[in-house]
This record gives structure tokens, sequence and C-alpha cells, in this order.
């Protein structure tokens, strides 16, 4: 992602959410949905962004659920992680793996589990 022309041009952050790819709202559609209209693009594209925290109360709502699960879209290893800022504090997971985030307090690093796993980083 380091590479890519969102991360060069800096105006996209981790927490914004994308409104519309060239005027198109993608409001209500899956990630899969939303991967394939940008795939079929052949040419520079708009995209609408809201920014994360642009309403005082979007930050609230953003982490107030205790508790919340996630199924791993990709296998993911600490230890080869070169942002990662604790390796030991950190656990893999795979491909499919249901992962319970227990703390979003910090907006980079979650702390969560491996579902059904006593095992939390």
């Amino acid at each position: 992602m380091e590479q890519s022309p969102i991360a060069a041009c800096n105006k996209i952050h981790p927490g914004d959410e994308l409104k519309k790819i060239n005027g198109v709202p993608v409001t209500g559609k899956s990630v899969d949905e939303v991967c394939d209209m940008l795939s079929r693009l052949s040419h520079d594209c708009t995209l609408t962004v809201s920014a994360f925290g642009a309403y005082p109360d979007e930050r609230e709502a953003y982490i107030a659920p205790k508790s919340r699960y996630f199924r791993a879209f990709f296998n993911y290893d600490p230890k080869t992680d070169a942002v990662n800022p604790c390796k030991d504090a950190s656990f893999p997971f795979e491909l499919g793996d249901i992962l319970e985030v227990l703390n979003t307090e910090d907006e980079c690093w979650w702390q969560a589990k491996k579902y059904g796993n006593a095992h939390v980083a």
C-alpha cells in the first residue's frame, strides 16, 4: 500500500469512509462489490471520502461497541510486519479466522483474540 497512488497523495487515512466512486454511491455495497467497481476502471477516478472524525460524535460511535467479530481476509504474521511496534504481543492469523476485537482505543492497533481461543494480543 505504501507505493499506491492513494498513499502517495496522502489524502486518505485509516478510518476514512469511501462514499462514492466517480459519483456512484458505494454505501451499503460489500467490499467485493467495491473492489469489483475499482478493478473495472480503466482511467483516473474521483473518490468521495468522509474523513474519519469529521463529526464530533463519529469517533465515539466508532469505538463504543465492547466486542466485534471480524473474519480475516488475509494471512497475517506479526514477525514479518515492518510497522508492528510490538511483535511479541501480537499473534498470527489466517484467511478465514474469526477475530473478536476487544479494544479499539488505539485507532492503529486493536486488541483481539481468535474466536474460540484464549490467546489475546
